[in-house]
This record gives C-alpha cells, structure tokens and sequence, in this order.
C-alpha cells in the first residue's frame, strides 16, 4: 500500500496537471456513492412502511460516510505532499537558474581561471560527462539518406531541458569567442593573435579546451533532442573531441587542424572550408555532411597520443564514413583513407593526391574534375552498383596519372577525358565504362579489363598492354615485352604506407610537400 501511495505520488509531481481533475474527479465520486449507493442498497428489499427504508437509508449513508474518510485523508495528504514537492521543485528551478546565470557570468570575465570555473560549473549543472564511448547510436547514422533527412525538434522540453540547451549552446558560443583569446590577458593585442592564428602558431586556451571537452563528453541526447551547435569559424586547432556529437552543426570556417577525433559524428553538418588537416579522424562518420572546399592535407599532430609529434603528418581517416556528402572542393592531399565509405557524394574538383585509398568505396559517387595523381588506391571501388538504385558514377576528367590502381575497380562508370598516364593499372577492371577520349599513355595495362568499354578516342600510346581483356588489337596491340618503370605510389604494395617499424612515426607522415619535393627519409626506396 505505501509502495502504492509513493509511485501515485511521483506520478502526480511529473504531472502536476493532473492533481486538480483528480481531486474533482474523487469528490464527485464520493458524493455519487453517498447519494446514490443506500438508493440502490435498498431497493433491493421490500420494505412494509417508508419510515423503514429512510431508516435504512440513513443507516447505509453513515457506513459508506465513514467509509469515504479513509479515502478522503489520502487525497488530502497527497494533495498537501504535492503542494509542499510543487514548492521545493519551484524553489529548486530558481536555485537552478540562479545558479546557471551565475556560471554565464564567470564566463564572460576577463580572467581565464574565472572563466574556467564557469565552464566547470555550467558541466557540473548538465549532468557531468560520459566515458570515452559511442552513445547507443553510435555515428553509424543512416548512411544513404539524403541531406534533407532531419530528426523532428521535440517541442515539449521541460524546464530542465531548456536550461541545459542554452548551456550547451553558450559553451559553445564561448568556445568559439575564447578560441580568438590569448591564453592570458596580457598575452598581447588582437592583431597579434590574429597573425599567429594565421599561421597556426597560436595556441587555444584552458578554457577554451575545457569547453570542448564539455561538448564532446556531453551526455547522448536523443534523435529528437539533439542540439545543433554553432562552432564556426573557430580556431580549435590541437583539440581533443575523440567520441564528439557534432550532429547538424555549424562548423563553417572553424579549424579542428591537428585534432583528435576518433570515432566524433558529423553527420549532417555544415564543415564547408573547415580544416581537420593532420587529424585523427579514425572511423569518424561525416555522413550527409557539407564539406565544400574542407582541408584534409597534412599537419603536425598536436593532440592525438596515439599519432607523433611530427610535422606534415597524414590525416587519418582510416574506415571514415563520408556518404552523401557535398566535398567539393576538398582537399584529402596525402590523406590516410583506407577502408573508408565515400558513397554517394560530391567530389567535384576535390583533390586526392598522394592519398592512400586501399579498398575505399566511391559507389554512386561524382568526381569530375578530382584529382587522384600519385594516389595508392590498390582495389579501390569506383564501381556503379548494380543495387539500391544509385545514380551514375561519373568521374569525367579526373587525374589518375601516376597512381597505384591495382585491382581497382572502374566498371560501368562514366571516364570521359579521364587521365591515367603512367598510372599502375594491373588487373583494374574497366569493363562497360565510358573511357571516350580517356588517356593511358604509358599505364600499365596488365591484366586489365575492358569488356564493353567505350575507347572511342582514347589514347594508349607506351601502355604496356598484356594478357589485357576486352581491348580491341586496333586500338592497342599486346607488348609484353614493353618495360613499365614502377610508379612511386606503389612502393610500398598494397600497404601503401611503410611498415610500422619504420621508425620515428615515419609511416604516418606525407613523404612529399605541396611542391611535391622530398622531404623524409620515408621517401627513399626500398
């Protein structure tokens, strides 16, 4: 029974609307059954005189009278618990209010150790932090939906929920407002930062780290109560957000350059000219995002403990997912993106040089334009699948010229004006694509594929054409003989990258600089 009592209890303060229609409802009852339960009592008897049925009447009024009072007291005392939890929960929400006013305000002083125990406060307030996980959905979003696709606001947030938007949505506003702060007041002008913030020698401050770390360790929120955070155009470059919900954000402008951020969610995000070079972005899903004109080339890690110090580091983005994506423009110069899932996205104009793309995926993908020279893509798929009814792929004018391609796969896509001079194309399959005006000048043709391809006005002059399928003798003749001196890009196989006992972290770091010279000992052949 007091087990009884106590849930009636919680139910009625979580629904506070409901204890007047209770109240109402349980008087009417009672006066019901006072009225009309003796009517009913005793008209199942016969009774000789009137007097004797009002006797009885009386009698059963009285019972069912002292029967009420038990009733009664209990929906007054719950009537008067609910008054006193109504008031200790007002009291509470001011106390809360006060409290979170009072963090804002130690955000907005000038001095960094104030401004740190405002962001401490304002996490305390939210409810902490969560372990280093994925929340239940991971960032495995729903990968073939379209940009539009958007989870519903949910319009009925209590009190609580209101209060912990605007925090989150004001730590991110000061992450982004102290990202352009020098660490300490007398750190120097504006001008200063903003020189050394060009040239990526300024550093972020505790604060500023302090409130990142608050966004990337907030607790999971679900579909319909996801918060969107406006971060950009801030500099946040050597940030720790591994596991971070960046979900519809606005990270425009911003620069995540040297971060580590294995396994963070930016699906649907807006990214377009954000920088992530030198990041670990391991397994990160970027899926429906916009990334237009996004930097992924190399850079020093700051961040990462897993990664070296060193300078023209690759961007990891091994298994990244970047479905459905607008990159165009991007640039994923030297990257490290094995595995990864580049589905259904624009890459119009993106550049790929240099990248390690081994058994990355393009499917339904367009590229025309990308650049792919010196990239080691050994089985690559840039297939048009025959499933889920994806559009053509279209990868017209792209440069694969030097690049490692074996058992690659171009099948049944669009490759007009395509280059692939002195590209290693061994076992590639280009069956039934659209190679019109395509040049493979010098490629190494061995064993590839061509059944069903359109070679109208391709070149092949010095391919090395052998054990080849598919290829017309009046386009190409077979010369097994021909030499092919091997391309840089694929002295290292399939790996790619050198082995891990290289040494010094040399097998994460881009061998060649934007002028394509020299750089390391990771370039020397082996």
């Amino acid at each position: 029974m007091l087990n009884w009592l106590a849930n009636l209890q919680n139910y009625l303060n979580n629904h506070p609307n409901f204890v007047i229609p209770l109240i109402v409802g349980a008087a009417l009852l009672a006066l019901i059954l006072w009225i009309w339960g003796p009517v009913l009592l005793t008209s199942w008897r016969k009774y000789e005189s009137y007097r004797e049925r009002a006797s009885d009447t009386d009698r059963y009024r009285r019972n069912i009278g002292q029967l009420l009072t038990i009733p009664v007291l209990v929906v007054a005392a719950l009537y008067t618990l609910h008054q006193i939890a109504r008031s200790a929960h007002e009291t509470a929400a001011r106390n809360s209010q006060d409290r979170y006013g009072a963090a804002f305000q130690a955000m907005a002083s000038v001095n960094v150790t104030t401004r740190l125990g405002g962001v401490y406060a304002l996490a305390h307030l939210m409810g902490g932090d969560r372990q280093e996980e994925l929340c239940p959905d991971g960032n495995q979003r729903p990968l073939a939906s379209r940009a539009t696709d958007a989870a519903p606001v949910d319009a009925t947030l209590s009190p609580e929920e209101q209060l912990y938007r605007m925090a989150l949505q004001g730590i991110a506003a000061h992450a982004v407002a102290s990202s352009h702060m020098p660490p300490l007041a007398s750190s120097g002008d504006p001008g200063q930062r903003a020189w050394a913030e060009s040239v990526d020698e300024a550093a972020i401050g505790a604060d500023t780290r302090a409130a990142l770390t608050v966004i990337a360790r907030r607790p999971c929120e679900s579909g319909s109560r996801q918060i969107p955070l406006d971060l950009s155009h801030g500099y946040f470059r050597g940030a720790s957000m591994a596991y971070a919900q960046l979900i519809r954000s606005d990270l425009r402008g911003s620069d995540f350059s040297s971060s580590e951020l294995y396994l963070a969610t930016f699906y649907h995000a807006s990214a377009d000219k954000a920088r992530f070079g030198g990041s670990n972005l391991t397994h990160a899903s970027f899926a429906t995002a916009s990334l237009a004109g996004a930097d992924f080339g190399p850079d020093e890690n700051l961040a990462s403990p897993n990664l070296p110090r060193l300078p023209h580091l690759r961007t990891q983005l091994v298994g990244a997912q970047i479905v459905t994506a607008d990159a165009r423009g991007a640039r994923f110069w030297c990257a490290m993106m094995s595995d990864a899932r580049l589905d259904n996205s624009q890459f119009d104009g993106a550049d790929f040089s240099r990248a390690a793309l081994s058994r990355t995926t393009f499917l339904s993908a367009r590229g025309v334009g990308a650049k792919f020279n010196a990239a080691c893509a050994p089985k690559a798929n840039f297939s048009n699948p025959v499933v889920n009814g994806g559009g053509t792929t279209d990868f017209s004018g792209a440069d694969f010229s030097e690049g490692y391609f074996h058992g690659a796969r171009f099948d049944g896509i669009s490759l007009r004006g395509a280059i692939f001079v002195r590209a290693d194309l061994v076992e590639a399959n280009f069956e039934n694509a659209d190679l019109t005006d395509a040049d493979f000048r010098g490629a190494n043709l061995t064993g590839a594929r061509f059944g069903g391809a359109n070679l109208a006005g391709a070149k092949l002059g010095g391919a090395l054409v052998c054990d080849t399928r598919g290829l017309p003798e009046s386009i190409a003749a077979p010369n097994c003989a021909a030499q092919f001196v091997p391309v840089v890009a694929g002295r290292y196989g399939d790996a790619c990258v050198p082995p891990d006992d290289t040494g010094l972290g040399l097998n994460q770091q881009c061998p060649f600089d934007s002028g394509d010279a020299a750089m390391t000992a990771a370039t020397t052949e082996r």
